[in-house]
């Protein structure tokens, strides 16, 4: 015990060595794909097809030849568990073997492999599977309904459903895939591709290519309210498989979104435009491609795009048409982040309608555009930390591997003098905006600078980088200027994605639009305009009654006053009788209370009605 324990002691270094776990040398070690070295040959081997009569005759001689060893000593007990055959059956053709019987097996009914179809239905099956059994439609039900209809016609009788399987079963799968695969699906299936491509370095060729998100995003400001499924453009090193850009929005793919991606793939990292971004080793993939590899789509096939693309040392290079197996690299990277990854977000809607219908993509929806950029980009950091089935070990050290090995170009890296220039080549433009005295309006905000006071009244184009709005180029004869953001509102997005998916929806929804100025917007002013309305039609009744009422006869003009002296002889006195209270002139008796009424004298004779009297109280005598 005391021996074991001493030599322990002596020896520790070999016991820890013995315990440490062997470690893999190719570890963190991409293993490339090479060319063997292998001449190719054409040499055509035949080999013996063994029909059924054949295995049979061998069967019966290693029959006969157990059977010699029985008869020379062998016990019988051996010689049925090396024929695995029960006692009954040993001994019936081990008599059959003594007595000098064939031995050769002999099967009754049909064939193996035949088949107790008539001729007719065969024919009818044959004429039905080459009219009717076409297209992504074509099924065992339908051979089956056509066949039975040509028996009746024919007078054979009808097909069973298993006849029909069998039929159909025993025409090689490529066949039959060639009457219901497209040909582009039939060649994607069964084309011939021997050749693999292998890149000798970093940035060599990239694949690009974009697809539409399988989830539902919700608005920042709106939570319940849905604004769509995002696109997404992403650029990949077809040498490490890191992923060197990628860019999100919520518009179908153009060159503005094309461009974007792209600017993500080249600059560097670390930059303040990407502010998702928590560390500058976190994403340290970056630098100008030599080959960028798309399909034929438009946003990919400009040629004034193109050719800045070539002035910054970048040449387009396109798939085949029809093989879409050509940017598979790509095609699969997408795929994976799909199927693995965003189907299990909230809002996610699948891959297609079926899958649908097991999610509540809009009951679920709850992340919005900002916050599914930052979750993309933080799923890519994952997908660079995982072990690539290509390539046996992560992106990330695949990248590291091949620059440590010189199959980087620090070169095709661009400068920090360069940075703005390829910004401004590269960044969407907005046209025709005109600088007034203040600055100028673009994406709700105001831009001002005194290098703008000689162009008010002049209406320019701006460029401006959809990660970042605090500042625009503004394109002058001499160049572009840097007008920073001078004023903005509460509520604005810096990310120009956001802020336009959010104006797209609020024209299409009106819950949403900013109320204009002049908007009525208070509880008592709604009831005072109610009531501003009824005095106007209270006012219009009152006019229109007015208007409509019988009209009374015009008074005359009165006579101008006489400037002739009336002598008082000339003056009637009648005296005042206490028995009346009324006064006679001429016919018109006038009571007391209608002395002081008013008269309309219709008569142009009763004038001198108006000549004054002179009434006298006798009691005042």
């Amino acid at each position: 015990m005391d021996n074991k324990h001493s030599e322990e002691e002596a020896h520790p270094l070999e016991n820890t060595m013995a315990l440490a776990p062997a470690r893999n040398p190719y570890d963190g070690v991409p293993r490339d794909w090479k060319e063997s070295g292998v001449p190719p040959s054409d040499e055509v081997i035949p080999s013996q097809v063994r029909t059924i009569d054949q295995r049979e005759e061998q069967l019966a001689d290693e029959r006969r030849s157990v059977f010699e060893q029985v008869d020379q000593g062998l016990p019988a007990s051996r010689g049925m568990e090396l024929l695995g055959l029960k006692k009954s059956h040993f001994y019936k053709l081990l008599d059959d073997h003594r007595n000098g019987k064939n031995i050769v097996r002999n099967h009754k009914g049909t064939p193996k492999g035949g088949s107790r179809t008539t001729s007719g239905q065969v024919a009818a099956l044959g004429k039905a599977y080459d009219k009717h059994y076409v297209g992504p439609k074509a099924s065992i039900s339908e051979l089956l309904t056509w066949a039975r209809r040509y028996c009746e016609r024919s007078g054979e009788k009808a097909v069973s459903r298993h006849t029909a399987r069998r039929y159909l079963y025993a025409i090689p799968e490529k066949d039959r895939d060639r009457k219901t695969l497209t040909n582009e699906q039939f060649s994607q299936k069964y084309g011939f591709k021997p050749k693999k491509l292998i890149i000798d370095g970093l940035l060599r060729r990239v694949s690009m290519d974009h697809t539409r998100v399988d989830i539902l995003l919700v608005d920042e400001f709106n939570r319940d309210v849905i604004i769509g499924r995002p696109w997404i453009t992403m650029i990949i090193c077809d040498r490490s498989r890191v992923i060197l850009g990628f860019y999100l929005s919520m518009e179908t793919p153009s060159l503005n979104t094309v461009a974007a991606a792209l600017a993500f793939a080249v600059m560097n990292k670390d930059s303040s435009l990407f502010g998702f971004v928590t560390y500058p080793e976190e994403y340290p993939f970056f630098g100008i491609p030599s080959v960028i590899y798309t399909d034929n789509a438009a946003e990919f096939t400009s040629d004034a795009f193109i050719q800045q693309c070539q002035e910054w040392g970048m040449e387009w290079d396109h798939r085949p048409i029809g093989k879409k197996w050509y940017g598979g690299i790509i095609e699969r990277v997408i795929g994976s982040f799909m199927t693995t990854s965003v189907h299990f977000l909230p809002g996610s809607t699948g891959s297609n309608v079926v899958e649908r219908q097991g999610f509540e993509s809009e009951l679920n929806a709850k992340l919005d555009f900002e916050q599914f950029a930052e979750w993309m980009l933080k799923e890519i950091t994952v997908y660079h930390g995982k072990i690539h089935a290509s390539l046996r070990c992560t992106p990330r050290q695949a990248f590291t591997h091949y620059k440590s090995q010189g199959k980087y170009d620090s070169s095709r890296v661009i400068s920090k003098e360069d940075e703005t220039r390829f910004l401004i080549d590269f960044c969407p433009t907005s046209f025709g905006h005109k600088v007034h005295s203040y600055g100028i309006n673009f994406a709700g905000r105001r831009y001002a600078s005194d290098a703008l006071e000689e162009y008010v009244g002049q209406n320019l184009d701006v460029k401006y980088l959809q990660y970042d709005l605090s500042y625009i180029w503004v394109k002058v004869p001499h160049g572009f200027l840097k007008i920073s953001c001078s004023y903005t509102r509460d509520g604005l997005a810096m990310h120009w994605e956001s802020y336009s998916n959010h104006k797209q929806l609020s024209k299409r929804m009106p819950g949403l639009i900013n109320k204009a100025s002049g908007t009525i917007d208070d509880e008592f002013a709604p009831s005072a305009m109610d009531r501003q309305e009824e005095i106007l039609q209270e006012a219009a009744a009152m006019k229109t009654a007015f208007m409509n009422a019988p009209k009374q006869p015009a008074l005359p003009p009165p006579l101008p006053p006489s400037a002739e002296e009336v002598a008082l002889d000339e003056v009637e006195v009648h005296p005042i009788d206490d028995s009346k209270f009324y006064v006679q002139t001429d016919d018109v008796i006038w009571e007391e209370d209608e002395i002081l009424r008013p008269r309309i004298i219709l008569d142009t004779d009763e004038i001198d009605l108006l000549v004054p009297v002179l009434i006298v109280d006798p009691k005042e005598g």
